[in-house]
């Protein structure tokens, strides 16, 4: 998106504005100079994501995100997933929970990620989720709303890996291995 940002980009649609504007009180012609510059603009973003991407990049680097496509991430711990519009699986069967516990965020909108996991490590997975499906190794799925699923090494008030899943028109999968 630095097209948009740049100093050639704004010359040029103000050039054309005037230019728009000359042409209509000399030769009396319309020319729709904002419906040309929208629609150039919404197919400069469409080739952009067919093409990988608009070129958009998180300042977080624990962040990984899966946008139009697929992704197969492996965690050491500690990162932030994001699958917008695609297919994401997660891999967190190697995290180990640290000293004081270990943090992994799962975001999902209109696509489905699934959660790879150890039913040896002491793990929380909360999910929230909306207009969706989650499913859970125990059996248990949600629909809309909470759900806690515990792992049978998890201990209450010792270390653990912590998931959070947020989930809106999406699907949830978690898998678990033994």
């Amino acid at each position: 998106m630095g097209i948009l940002l740049s100093g050639v980009f704004w010359g040029s649609v103000l050039i054309l504005l005037g230019l728009s504007v000359i042409i209509e009180h000399v030769f009396h012609i319309n020319i729709p100079v904002f419906k040309i510059v929208f629609a150039c603009l919404l197919i400069y973003i469409g080739i952009r994501l067919l093409l990988g991407g608009l070129g958009i990049r998180s300042f977080d680097t624990r962040m990984r995100a899966c946008n139009f496509g697929v992704i197969e991430a492996k965690s050491g711990g500690g990162h932030d997933y994001s699958v917008v519009f695609g297919k994401g699986e997660i891999d967190l069967r190697g995290v180990t929970a640290g000293k004081d516990g270990t943090a992994v965020d799962v975001d999902c909108a209109f696509g489905k990620a699934v959660v790879r996991i150890k039913e040896s490590q002491p793990m929380v997975i909360r999910s929230d989720t909306a207009f969706g499906a989650s499913r859970f190794p125990d059996g248990d799925t949600a629909a809309f709303g909470s759900h806690v699923y515990r792992t049978k090494a998890f201990k209450e008030g010792s270390a653990c890996i912590t998931v959070k899943a947020d989930l809106a028109f999406g699907e949830l999968e978690v898998v678990a291995e033994k």
